[in-house]
Order: C-alpha cells, then structure tokens, then sequence
C-alpha cells in the first residue's frame, strides 16, 4: 500500500498556490511541489511537522495509506525478461 500525500486537496480547500505554502512554511518549492504531485520515496519529519502545523492537522489527515498500487513498489517482485 503506498503512502500519498493530500496536500492537492488541502490547498484546493483554502484555495492556495504552491508558492504561498512555500513561502509560509519555509520549504523550498520543490518540496512542495513534489508532496503536492505525490513524487517522493521518503517524508522527512521536520517537512511533516511544518505542513502538519500550518494546516491545522495531524500526520495521517496529510498522509494517508492507500489501496492503489505504486508504480515504484519496493515489495514488487523484479519482473522476469523473456529471452
């Protein structure tokens, strides 16, 4: 089950832009702009922390598991080649 981040929705709930986030929290734009496009193998905590508190919300309102699979699985069998 891979882990997405639910940053989309909870700018598009409060109608903000990707820089706003950035400039408020004090992470880059790229950070931002990976977690809000679900492009990130790890969550460092201190980046959880500050999205966490200025949306008002707990880790798993802005993480959550799901059930569709992961293009990059790390517990999917390597996929044999036919020779």
């Amino acid at each position: 089950m891979p882990i997405v981040c639910r940053l989309r929705e909870m700018m598009a709930e409060k109608k903000l832009k990707q820089f706003e986030v950035a400039i408020a929290t004090k992470l880059s734009p790229t950070i931002i702009g990976n977690l809000y496009h679900n492009q990130f193998r790890r969550i460092d905590c201190k980046t959880a922390e500050k999205l966490c508190n200025y949306f008002g919300c707990e880790l798993g309102e802005l993480f959550q598991l799901t059930d569709r699979p992961s293009a990059s699985s790390v517990d999917s069998p390597p996929s044999k080649l036919k020779t």
